[in-house]
């Protein structure tokens, strides 16, 4: 596969905030550059990044604009790869395209710790402890069945810690049967009923896994509360970090209806179609840009302003770019109010400040969907409250 490379001087710039997405990425041969990404509450964050660096993958594949720009910081060489290039980079350069995944689902886990606030207790020295702590804070907000799915996976491992293993059989012993469904196939087709566990975070993992039918539900728990991440649909692929990294889980995965899944064992890995990973590629840098607007919204003081702001990010994520311009475009989101709220991180007692969100002539809630009847009036509205939120902090700090 033939291959751009481009030589840039310092100070020149590679490429800058767009109003368009790129169709390119880029791989760092040589030299040192310095990304300045955007943030409201920040201001402009910078870091510099040496040889072998990939960036401007987000963008590429997700075709979603970013506040960010990059300059040549020494003179340096730049490999730029079309997004067109992707699958015949694979069928060419697989450990390319696996470098690639790796990376990125190592960035995902990350932006997953940070938003959990539990950096250190994800450390495999502790990891027996995390588990029994985790199976603990289920049981505090009654879903047994959960604590005990990991519960049970954890006494399949046989962990030397036989204390940890003895208090782990112990709590099963309060808990209702499960059985933990485990495969050596390459490849297996599976149904979940209704809100069965699919797996656990901190589990080990040795498969990930596509929607043929239905919808899952991926959720954290965080200080005994069980968090929203993301409701995937048909074709969506999950859990392939832990595959990807070999490390445990770091979200735990639900049906939440009833959903036919294919199981895709790491063993196989190697001889996956290259469209097979692209689809990865595709979702982990969706889940990224999706992580980092989660983030940015925990951050907003004012829980109407987090609403509007990651109701506008889903529309971004979802909405084809002609439509975006389209101001008579009506949206469709597939959520409830309280997932919404959920992933918002709205308590119940910040519920009553949102009347002025739920009353919005623009928004129309229904049972499982939320109707944008404008989606330019969204975003306006979104960007008012983003600023009057951010303006407000700032003058407190």
């Amino acid at each position: 596969m033939n291959v751009r490379v481009k030589h840039y001087k310092k100070g020149s710039y590679i490429y800058l905030e767009q109003n368009n997405a790129l169709d390119d990425f880029f791989i760092l041969q040589k030299g040192e550059i310095k990304i300045t990404k955007f943030n409201a509450l920040k201001g402009d964050v910078e870091e510099v990044k040496t040889n072998g660096y990939i960036f401007g993958i987000k963008q590429c594949i997700t075709q979603i604009p970013e506040g960010e720009r990059v300059e040549a910081y020494t003179d340096c060489d730049v490999i730029i790869i079309n997004k067109n290039q992707i699958e015949q980079l694979y069928t060419d350069s697989p450990k390319v395209i696996l470098k690639i995944l790796s990376e990125y689902s190592e960035i995902l886990r990350n932006l997953d710790m940070a938003l959990l606030e539990k950096d250190l207790l994800l450390n495999f020295m502790r990891r027996d402890e995390v588990i029994l702590d985790i199976a603990d804070q289920y049981i505090s907000i009654n879903e047994p069945g959960i604590a005990a799915h990991l519960l049970q996976s954890y006494v399949n491992e046989k962990p030397e810690n036989i204390t940890n293993l003895d208090k782990a059989k112990e709590k099963l012993k309060d808990l209702p049967e499960t059985k933990v469904y485990k495969t050596d196939q390459a490849f297996d087709n599976k149904l979940f009923t209704p809100n069965q566990v699919i797996f656990v975070e901190m589990e080990q993992g040795d498969s990930f896994y596509m929607i043929r039918t239905g919808k899952v539900k991926i959720t954290n728990i965080r200080k005994g509360k069980q968090v929203l991440i993301a409701v995937l649909n048909e074709g969506s692929i999950f859990g392939e970090m832990a595959i990807l990294n070999n490390k445990p889980r770091n979200a735990t995965a639900i049906a939440d209806s009833l959903c036919e899944v294919s199981i895709i064992n790491k063993k196989s890995i190697g001889n996956l179609p290259a469209s097979l990973f692209y689809n990865i590629l595709e979702h982990l840098t969706h889940r990224i840009w999706m992580t980092e607007k989660i983030l940015f919204c925990m951050d907003l003081h004012n829980p109407v302003a987090r609403a509007y702001y990651l109701l506008a990010a889903k529309v971004k994520q979802n909405v084809k770019k002609n439509d975006m311009i389209n101001s008579g475009y009506v949206f469709h989101y597939k959520s409830t109010l309280e997932e919404l709220y959920n992933m918002a991180n709205i308590t119940d007692a910040q519920k009553d400040l949102m009347y002025e969100f739920e009353k919005d002539e623009n928004i129309q809630i229904y049972d499982n969907t939320i109707k944008i009847r404008n989606i330019k009036v969204l975003f306006d509205k979104s960007s008012f409250y983003l600023s009057r939120s951010t303006i407000k902090q700032k003058s407190h700090k």
